[in-house]
């Protein structure tokens, strides 16, 4: 019986330790369960936390990578813009304020709000508490995973000497070579929770009571712990706050929508872009304000296998005010995301409707004219590169007009350049009357016109084109009740025939307009091969025009001028004469002309003046005048009369000794101007005389009103006053007034002596032609004398 007590006893002493092993066991058990898993849970917290707001901060300055990678932007603008935006992303935890920071994969800190003197150094060495390079293995983590890494380290408790685990979130931005991060502690307590479970651990041994009161501090840590999260949750949801505050003062409009294009949120930018308010707006989807039918119908559809292929896409699209109607140009970035776990796409949308107005404007401006609207010289040049490009010489032929108003610049020196813009804007409006699919119009600049024609490329075509534009110029222009009768010339070309490039084609057309300038003006020519070859000639006497000079190769001829009466040599006139060592002798009529379009007859005029001006001085006590022939072209130089006079001066020449002659055509434009000039010339002892008379404007008023001394009679009419024609009349009408006037009369080109007889009888002073005496050497003239 007693053993059987005894075993009972045993029993429920073994029953007992049993059930006090279990009441020990089950807490210590239970407590360890619970440690494991809360230190996972806070752990997976803390991992949310990180890596939550490295997203969030990432998705923020993703629209600046986006710019970076199309070019938008450049990599130290999107450096600089990405740092400045990570450096407002501020949270703050349990140990005070937390920040996001910004580093390069090579160690140089970028952020660091709270330490800003970090900023630009470099911490690759930094290591916590272990010896752990902190740096080497955050870049490292960036690099080796950018969408997103994990890295604890021991590091020191901001503001404390203890040391604590932290652990770190890192995301890599490898478009410039940098990551974000933010870290946290794993917190302290973990430790202080061993400590008190080992505590239980003992006191469950000698009493379950401890076990209860050990029970309730843990439950009063968690309540502790549960506190700390709900603070965490409140800064995160701050933070959020402060992000979306971020978003806010973006200035593109941000929008966010699902699957079925309906708006989940927007920034407040585009709240003011759309015109609505920010609870307003969420009531309208994509379809609602978009004026583009294929994005509205397709959205989705269209952009979903863009942005699998890229993450992304950007295009341009049409957008409207729903409430207004007005049209937007818009230029978006658009990417998946997540929102509230659900498929969603973030927009960043910028308004571009000013700038595609400028870009119009700019447009405008560079290829049309601003005074006839018509497309400028810089549009008709890439129209006619494209058409060249196209055509063959078989196939997308047409021809090209270049057309110059004849004598456009005395309009605008006698009328003013504001009548001249009127009457350019008329012309255009005329030639916009020939408006079709076919032609292209353009100014080109100037007076100049350019016509393109895709399908007139044969010759009755082209001819026929040509007459039409001619007879837009046969009704004149009215301005300001004043009637201009405005001619035109054309050069015409066909292409690809005429030339293969724009500058050859263009060359062309210009030579065959200059042609029919040459032709008398107010017609068309066609180009052909010859005015290449005509304009070679013309280049290389000009070189060696340039050359002649150079080389001194002019000289002078004297012709003699006789007295009617006692057949004495009264007068000489110096005539220009070049002898080209390679052509011979070339006669003025040849280069003059060339000489006054290059500019060069200024310093030959001076020349020649200089020479007989010399031997003028050699001849004052003989009483004979010499005179040399000065170009319209010189008389127009503002020096022209100083240098004359200046040389004049430095001869000692007498009054009557030298004499210059002009044409008549030096009086058609300018004429106040030139008649002050002469006047100068006259009153210092320089005599003028005016050559051809009659072969020009020839008019009486300007053998009244000018200062000349002399009138020379062209040989045209002296050739035939042996005749009984009209040219007998004219001649004696001509030196009868020029005598009535005081003027004296010197009659040009007296080839037989019938000639000067007849002029002498009409009581004309001098004779000058081959009768006496071709034009002769220096030497030769003074044995003359």
């Amino acid at each position: 019986m007693k053993n059987k007590s005894k075993k009972q006893i045993w029993a429920w002493m073994i029953i007992l330790a049993v059930n006090s092993l279990m009441v020990i066991l089950f807490p210590l058990v239970f407590s360890q369960s619970i440690n494991s898993d809360f230190k996972w849970y806070m752990m997976q917290q803390r991992q949310n936390s990180v890596s939550r707001m490295v997203h969030l901060t990432y998705n923020a300055v993703e629209p600046l990578i986006d710019q970076l990678k199309n070019d938008e932007i450049s990599r130290e603008e999107a450096i600089e813009r990405i740092s400045g935006l990570v450096r407002k992303m501020t949270y703050g935890d349990e140990f005070g304020p937390n920040y996001i920071f910004m580093s390069t994969y090579d160690g140089i800190m970028l952020v660091q709000p709270y330490e800003p003197e970090k900023e630009g150094t470099d911490q690759w060495l930094l290591q916590d508490a272990n010896g752990k390079y902190i740096i080497q293995e955050l870049a490292n983590a960036a690099k080796a995973n950018p969408e997103g890494s994990f890295v604890t380290y021991n590091y020191y408790i901001p503001n404390l000497s203890t040391v604590e685990e932290k652990l770190s979130f890192v995301i890599g931005i490898p478009e410039i070579n940098a990551y974000i991060g933010t870290g946290i502690y794993m917190e302290s307590n973990y430790k202080m929770l061993k400590a008190t479970l080992e505590k239980q651990r003992i006191t469950y041994i000698a009493t379950t009571i401890f076990i209860l009161a050990s029970f309730l501090l843990y439950t009063r840590a968690l309540l502790r712990n549960n506190q700390r999260l709900q603070q965490e949750i409140k800064e995160r949801t701050y933070a959020e706050n402060n992000l979306w505050t971020v978003f806010d003062t973006i200035h593109d409009a941000i929008i966010i929508h699902d699957e079925k294009g309906r708006l989940l949120h927007t920034n407040k930018q585009a709240s003011i872009m759309y015109g609505l308010n920010c609870d307003d707006i969420l009531n309208y989807s994509i379809k609602d304000i978009t004026v583009d039918p294929v994005l509205e119908n397709q959205w989705i559809e269209k952009l979903n296998e863009k942005i699998e292929n890229q993450g992304f896409v950007i295009f341009e699209c049409k957008s409207k005010k729903p409430l207004e109607g007005t049209v937007l140009d818009l230029e978006i970035a658009l990417r998946k995301t997540q929102w509230s776990g659900t498929n969603a796409y973030v927009a960043a949308a910028r308004n571009i409707t000013e700038r595609k107005r400028y870009m119009e404007n700019i447009h405008r401006l560079a290829y049309f004219d601003s005074l006839t609207g018509l497309p400028n010289r810089a549009y008709i040049m890439r129209e006619l590169y494209k058409r060249l490009d196209r055509c063959t010489d078989s196939c997308g032929s047409g021809s090209a007009f270049f057309i110059d108003v004849d004598n456009f610049k005395i309009i605008n020196d006698t009328h003013g350049h504001s009548c001249g813009d009127r009457m350019l804007i008329e012309i255009a409006t005329r030639l916009n009357t020939l408006s079709s699919p076919n032609l292209t119009l353009s100014r080109s600049g100037g007076d100049e016109f350019l016509i393109l024609s895709a399908n007139a490329s044969r010759k009755e075509e082209v001819l026929k084109l040509g007459d039409q534009i001619f007879s837009l110029f046969k009704e004149a222009i009215i301005i300001d009740n004043i009637s201009f009768h405005v001619t035109c010339s054309i050069g015409i070309v066909f292409y690809p025939r005429d030339g293969k490039t724009v500058e050859e084609l263009l060359k062309h057309a210009d030579l065959a307009m200059y042609k029919a300038k040459n032709q008398g003006r107010d017609k068309y020519v066609l180009f052909d091969s010859s005015m290449v070859t005509e304009l070679s000639q013309r280049t290389e006497l000009e070189n060696r025009l340039r050359e002649a000079y150079k080389n001194r190769e002019f000289l002078l001829h004297y012709q003699p001028q006789i007295d009617s009466e006692s057949g004495k040599v009264i007068g000489i006139e110096a005539l220009i004469r070049w002898h080209s060592d390679s052509h011979g002798l070339i006669s003025p009529e040849d280069f003059i002309p060339v000489a006054e379009e290059m500019g060069l007859i200024n310093e030959i005029g001076m020349w020649v003046i200089e020479e007989s001006f010399s031997f003028a001085r050699s001849l004052m006590d003989k009483g004979i005048c010499v005179s040399c022939n000065v170009s319209p072209v010189q008389l127009k130089q503002i020096s022209f009369v100083d240098d004359v006079i200046e040389a004049f001066n430095r001869f000692g020449l007498k009054k009557g000794s030298v004499a210059i002659e002009i044409t008549e055509s030096c009086l058609v434009e300018s004429f106040g101007d030139t008649y002050a000039k002469l006047a100068r010339l006259r009153d210092c002892g320089i005599m003028i005389y005016l050559d051809d008379f009659g072969t020009g404007y020839s008019s009486l008023n300007y053998m009244k009103s000018l200062p000349i001394d002399v009138l020379k009679i062209d040989k045209s009419f002296i050739d035939n006053i042996t005749a009984d024609g009209i040219e007998r009349h004219i001649v004696k009408t001509i030196v009868s007034l020029a005598r009535e006037i005081g003027l004296k009369v010197i009659a040009e080109g007296v080839e037989e002596k019938a000639q000067q007889t007849y002029l002498t009888a009409c009581g004309c002073n001098a004779i000058q032609g081959y009768l006496f005496s071709r034009p002769v050497s220096e030497s030769e003239v003074l044995d003359l004398i």
